[in-house]
């Protein structure tokens, strides 16, 4: 020890150090007062006792600077303590030692100065090595355990000015953050952050078993979330810190590895970008179709109640998304599979998108939907068709023709037979069409001109089976609508300026649609209407109703629009929704803004004059794995029923042979690798039975949970069993399927 002026930080450490010496010397001392006191003796005792001061003058020095800089130092409540408590006993020891009473002296250092001492030890923390050392294993094991974790903190600086690392009185690390004008905050509790974990658990006694999948946002030290695991060991945990300094002060303190392992860990995000958040969200959806329980490290209802609401808001839209997707499927899978297989020969026959990059930078696109308040503006969208591209979102095709406006360019992706029945009677052939592959394929089947494909990213069948051909620069995120769809294509085309007509996203009358949309009859027109029960605020600051259908539709529009902040998009509907990330603007004043400017009705019809289609040689590639798809399927559908076989013999032998229950289980789990790594089931069924597989990933962890036999055979049966026997169900349907679209694809290699 010396009285060097360092830096505090410096200081301390050089105390933590010392202090296991003073110690050790102490104990040295206390003994030796037992007997005559000799040369020696009193040499060790002055040695002792110069120790003693040494450190009293350190402490004291450290605690004037922090008083005359008025600073905050996690370990300054300690020192106060520290040398109220060797002053008093420092001179008790003196006392003893002036009155020849050696053994009052020895019981003072014994019972009350090492105890001191010990107390600074344990509250002044680990020696920066072993600090260092905990840090580097933590980010050895992030990296490889969790590196999308890793990649998100390994760059980052820590920022030791407002995040300081502590040491409870009961020597467990604690962690205190310094806020603006104001105390620092202190995270746990300063006396024993376990107790304070433990009775915060106690409280939620009786809503924490609600839901066996949780989502606990802050991870802090771990200490809540070890406790949690304790005494809910058969919930599966969702960690998220949404502090990255915070995890940065932990992997200091505590051993990351040993702490999840005892945990049932689902998954581990990090951070507050809108990225991580959505990322975290849909993986978590993956375990649970429910909306997640949330519990929250204490310290945060405080400090982040606003982060917490949009975590809230977008925990609602995730598990919306989330069911929607799975009603879809389950709804939609065969038709969408048998879509995409069926338009293969559309595909292979237009040209994409891609050859359109940028031809329309400079140009506005008005994207034209059907909602009742087209209405109002339909005279001045007629005039803006002379000024503006104007792009028909699906069936809102029915409306525009219905006044007599004709758009440059048809948007359609649905695939259901409603789409297909609204096209059924239009002559639209002339008119320009943007398809994906799950559009119902009559509508397009006959058509051979004047076509454009773009790929959508969640086709897993068209990925699959046009290869490296459909990873094309022209891959759009799948939207919940072809609004959507029409956005990303106007923007991938060059459009700067957006202008959304007739999106209304919601219902502010008694009408769904506008004139001349016939999707609806009277009766399903009034039981939508009466079925919203839901609202949402409108453009004029009103109130419109919606369900959860459409909610789902302008939540997912609008964090579209978010991941284009480049782009200026405005909404004209004269009582739609008020969709976040555009700007509120009449139509007359759009079409005023653009009065100066001219656009050719046949403009997108002459830029689209030489786009080129897939080449003969990648068709017949294409053609040469659909063809060998039949005897792929056979062998797929006899793997699948010997699953079947397989998981109807382990009840049986659950009872009566453990052994070979096991056994039967890693035969199942080989015949199901088998099958997952098949053509058909990568092409086809993961897109015709994606609903049952999500529902499928969803239970999982109950398989990763299981601690006993009996448990993983009911997570076989209740689980693997009915996805397997819907994928049988369904394999002639695909048969089927598999050779009509062979059949259309000859059509076109043959030509």
């Amino acid at each position: 020890m010396t009285n060097t002026p360092y830096p505090i930080n410096e200081i301390i450490e050089d105390i933590r150090f010392f202090l296991p010496k003073l110690i050790e010397a102490c104990l040295v001392v206390e003994d030796m007062l037992h007997a005559p006191m000799t040369e020696q003796s009193w040499l060790q005792f002055g040695d002792m006792v110069e120790g003693m001061d040494d450190l009293y003058k350190t402490l004291n020095d450290i605690q004037v600077e922090l008083a005359e800089k008025a600073s905050y130092h996690p370990m300054h409540d300690s020192v106060i303590r520290a040398l109220a408590s060797i002053k008093a006993k420092f001179g008790a020891m003196n006392l003893s030692m002036d009155q020849d009473d050696y053994m009052g002296a020895s019981e003072c250092i014994r019972f009350e100065l090492i105890p001191t001492f010990q107390q600074l030890a344990v509250e002044f923390g680990d020696v920066k090595s072993k600090r260092e050392q905990f840090f580097a294993a933590n980010m050895q094991y992030l990296k490889n355990s969790y590196h999308k974790v890793y990649s998100q903190i390994h760059i980052q600086l820590i920022d030791h000015r407002h995040y300081h690392v502590a040491y409870a009185r009961n020597g467990m690390p604690t962690l205190s953050i310094s806020v603006a004008n104001g105390k620092p905050l202190q995270v746990y509790s300063q006396f024993n952050p376990v107790n304070e974990a433990k009775s915060w658990i106690n409280k939620m006694a009786g809503t924490a078993r609600v839901k066996s999948k949780v989502l606990m946002y802050g991870f802090g030290y771990g200490y809540h979330a070890k406790e949690y695991a304790a005494v809910y060991s058969e919930h599966s945990l969702f960690l998220y810190e949404p502090d990255i300094q915070v995890l940065l002060a932990a992997m200091s303190v505590m051993d990351i590895e040993s702490l999840f392992e005892s945990l049932n860990i689902i998954g581990f995000a990090v951070g507050t970008s809108k990225d991580v958040v959505d990322d975290m969200l849909k993986r978590f959806n993956q375990y649970s179709s429910d909306s997640p329980n949330i519990v929250v490290l204490p310290v945060y209802r405080k400090i982040k109640a606003e982060e917490l609401k949009v975590i809230y808001s977008y925990a609602e839209k995730a598990i919306m998304d989330h069911n929607n997707g799975i009603y879809n499927f389950k709804k939609f899978g065969v038709e969408w599979t048998r879509n995409s297989m069926y338009n293969l020969r559309s595909l292979l026959a237009a040209p994409s998108i891609e050859g359109m990059k940028n031809k329309m930078d400079g140009v506005t696109a008005v994207i034209v939907g059907a909602g009742p308040s087209l209405e109002v503006d339909i005279d001045y969208l007629r005039k803006l068709k002379e000024h503006a591209f104007i792009i028909a979102a699906g069936t809102s095709i029915q409306t525009l023709l219905h006044y007599g406006i004709e758009p440059h360019l048809i948007v359609s992706i649905d695939g259901s037979e409603g789409n297909y029945k609204a096209f059924q009677p239009l002559e639209v052939n002339h008119i320009p069409l943007l398809f994906a592959a799950m559009i119902n394929y009559r509508i397009i089947e006959h058509r051979v001109n004047r076509l454009l494909h773009v790929h959508l990213k969640s086709d897993s069948t068209i990925e699959h089976f046009m290869g490296v051909q459909a990873m094309e620069n022209a891959v759009f995120k799948t939207t919940h609508s072809v609004t959507g769809t029409a956005v990303q294509a106007a923007i991938y085309m060059g459009c700067k300026d957006i202008v959304f007509a007739g999106q209304d996203l919601s219902y502010s009358g008694t009408q769904v649609y506008a004139s001349g949309a016939k999707h609806l009859s009277a009766e399903q027109n009034e039981t939508r209407i009466r079925e919203a029960t839901l609202t949402v605020e409108n453009v004029q600051g009103a109130i419109n109703r919606t369900n959860n259908g459409m909610k789902a539709m302008l939540y997912n529009l609008e964090e579209l629009l978010s991941q284009y902040p480049e782009i200026r998009f405005v909404n004209t509907t004269h009582l739609g929704a008020k969709i976040k990330h555009t700007s509120w603007e009449p139509m007359i004043e759009v079409l005023q803004q653009l009065n100066n400017r001219v656009i050719h009705e046949d403009f997108l019809i002459k830029e689209m004059v030489g786009l080129q289609s897939y080449s003969k040689k990648q068709a017949m590639e294409i053609y040469e794995g659909i063809a060998q798809l039949p005897e792929q399927m056979k062998v797929c559908e006899s793997q699948c029923r010997e699953i079947v076989s397989q998981i109807g013999l382990l009840t049986g032998l659950c009872r009566t042979n453990a052994k070979k229950c096991l056994s039967t289980i890693r035969e199942i789990d080989r015949h199901w690798e088998i099958v997952t790594s098949s053509n058909p089931f990568k092409g086809l069924y993961m897109r015709a039975c994606r609903g049952e597989l999500k529902q499928f990933e969803g239970e999982l962890s109950k398989l990763n949970a299981a601690t006993t036999l009996r448990d993983q055979v009911i997570f076989y049966r209740n689980h693997m069993e009915p996805l397997i026997k819907t994928m049988i169900d369904r394999s002639a349907e695909l048969m089927d399927i598999v050779k009509e679209s062979k059949q259309r694809i000859e059509t076109v290699i043959n030509n």
